[in-house]
């Protein structure tokens, strides 16, 4: 049986360093609007305002060590149920540090608020969700995709092939291309559930099949992606916390 989650009874160690290039920053609520360009401030008449490193609250390292020892997270299936503990204890630990943004070398910068914002029912993401979104999918989908020599893109480069399709339909060789002509059709609307239909159709389209995913079980892969993103990309930032079960 999981051991419910409870506060730990040992006191709270801090986290190990960070690798380099990892950073997290306490933003202002209306800072959260424009994460990417939030990083930098430029002053010709006095110092730049300094940035504020953010050091993890208890409740975050809390989190940090029912992350770490969780096996569902990142998920290991295409469709789970979240865990009702694990998600009450994250939706309610980041909605106390929402503005946290977090700065990574391997996708876009985003914060907290935007994981919230991902699992709002019936709501669009913005372009840069997607981009963290298909960014976290091809990394689990990595084996898959290279043996069948495929790759999840983002939006950007799917929008500049769009664009250059004139100039390729002239071409005079065009078997030295192999695209999938439904990759260059306009984009369903931008959700999640775009996402998972990609990851279902890269397997084969599996049970429960596209036309099952009712609105619970959209719900559930919305939580799934905001705990997957959280522990891949956001916990690095501050390291790894000692696992609850040593």
């Amino acid at each position: 049986m999981p051991q419910p989650l409870m506060p730990s009874q040992r006191p709270l160690p801090r986290l190990l360093k960070p690798p380099p290039l990892y950073l997290a920053w306490q933003l202002n609520s209306d800072e959260d609007q424009c994460p990417i360009s939030s990083p930098v401030y430029v002053s010709d008449s006095s110092p730049a305002r300094p940035f504020v490193q953010h050091e993890p609250t208890k409740r975050e390292v809390e989190l940090a060590r029912h992350l770490v020892d969780c096996k569902t997270v990142p998920a290991t299936k295409l469709i789970t149920v979240v865990d009702p503990q694990l998600w009450d204890l994250f939706s309610t630990t980041l909605q106390t540090v929402a503005n946290i943004l977090h700065v990574n070398p391997m996708t876009a910068a985003f914060t907290n608020n935007a994981l919230l914002r991902l699992v709002s029912p019936m709501q669009w993401v913005t372009s840069t969700d997607m981009e963290i979104l298909i960014y976290t999918v091809g990394v689990a989908h990595k084996s898959m995709l290279s043996v069948v020599q495929s790759i999840f893109l983002s939006s950007w480069l799917r929008y500049y092939i769009q664009k250059k399709w004139r100039q390729f339909n002239a071409a005079y060789d065009k078997d030295k291309f192999l695209w999938d002509k439904k990759t260059l059709q306009p984009c369903p609307p931008t959700s999640p559930l775009s996402v998972k239909f990609m990851e279902m159709h890269a397997n084969g389209g599996p049970e429960p099949y596209m036309c099952g995913l009712t609105d619970p079980l959209v719900d559930e892969l919305r939580k799934q992606y905001a705990l997957d993103i959280y522990k891949s990309i956001a916990l690095p930032i501050y390291g790894t916390p000692p696992s609850m079960t040593t």
